[in-house]
């Protein structure tokens, strides 16, 4: 009887741990309609609707930043919240980038569909203390699937976003 039941409670907790694994990635575009629709507002939290305006401001307005292209580090801006960075200088990030205590997001560029194999390991910006966002700006098509498919070592503590933005066209 006892194995029975320390195996159902380990099973539960295996359920509990693997569910808390699953990535969440969500359009920008879609989350802002969300917290900023002025008919949702009203059942929207003020932590939610802090939290949106936060990613937003960060998203949309000049900031303090980082960026890494190509092993070369460039830093505008005192005490910077955003790291700008690409596919190919990802796994660089973390030994290149010196000012991390304040970044709050990162930007990851994906520019061509082989980029699409590669993978974004969450795990390279464990020492990023005060990161919260993870947003992948594309320049190709790409789903949100698709984008689960290149995570590695999730981190519940990250939310994850992507806008696909061909530029212009004409």
């Amino acid at each position: 009887m006892l194995v029975f039941f320390y195996s159902k409670i380990n099973a539960q907790l295996r359920n509990i741990s693997e569910e808390s694994d699953v990535v969440t990635v969500t359009n920008i575009d879609t989350y802002f309609d969300t917290y900023f629709d002025t008919a949702k507002k009203s059942t929207v939290s003020n932590v939610a609707k802090l939290n949106a305006q936060n990613l937003k401001t960060l998203t949309t307005n000049v900031q303090p930043s980082v960026y890494c292209y190509s092993n070369t580090v460039n830093t505008y801006g005192d005490m910077p919240i955003n790291l700008f960075t690409d596919m190919n200088s990802l796994a660089q990030v973390d030994n290149l980038v010196t000012l991390k205590n304040n970044i709050e997001i990162v930007i990851i560029k994906i520019d061509n569909a082989s980029q699409l194999n590669s993978s974004i390991n969450l795990a390279l910006l464990s020492n990023f203390k005060k990161l919260k966002y993870i947003y992948i700006a594309s320049s190709i098509d790409i789903s949100s699937s698709e984008i689960v498919n290149m995570i590695t070592n999730y981190d519940e503590k990250y939310s994850v976003f992507y806008k696909i933005d061909k530029g212009d066209n004409k």
